[in-house]
């Protein structure tokens, strides 16, 4: 019964330890200037404009932190930030994370800017991001399927 009882302990303590191994090499499999190219790409495909992350930080215990993270008005404007932080903190529960489900605990703006201009017209300086969204290719219900 004891050996049992040791086998079952020197089992669980391997298994936890490899557990956390595997997580300390995360960064190995996904670099975090891949990943940050890749959501930069994304997120300005998305709204139509220039995105910028200066540095991804990811501590699979404590969350992910954004630094330096700025969207920039459209061209008309010049050069100028809609909206711009110092840093952008997610935090997240892992075990529901390691369930496949995501349960932000806390998401954490320090130094939030971001400017609103009403033009001429009505519209405001952020009706194009808005557009962007709505224009996407909506999914096809099956009622419309039927109608045509």
């Amino acid at each position: 019964m004891k050996k049992a009882i040791k086998i079952l302990f020197i089992t669980a303590v391997s298994l936890f330890v490899l557990f956390f191994i595997f997580l300390a090499t995360i960064p190995l499999w996904f670099p975090f200037e891949k990943v940050k190219d890749f959501v930069i790409k994304e997120l300005s495909e998305k709204i139509g404009r220039e995105v910028i992350i200066k540095d991804v930080s990811f501590n699979i215990l404590k969350g992910i932190e954004l630094k330096g993270f700025s969207i920039k008005e459209p061209k008309r404007y010049g050069n100028r930030d809609f909206i711009k932080d110092e840093s952008i903190v997610l935090k997240y529960n892992l075990l529901a994370l390691l369930g496949r489900e995501l349960v932000i605990n806390k998401f954490e703006m320090v130094s939030p800017y971001v400017q609103i201009i009403k033009e001429k017209d009505g519209k405001y300086n952020f009706s194009d991001i808005v557009d962007n969204f709505s224009s996407e290719k909506k999914p096809v219900s099956k009622n419309q399927i039927k109608k045509s």
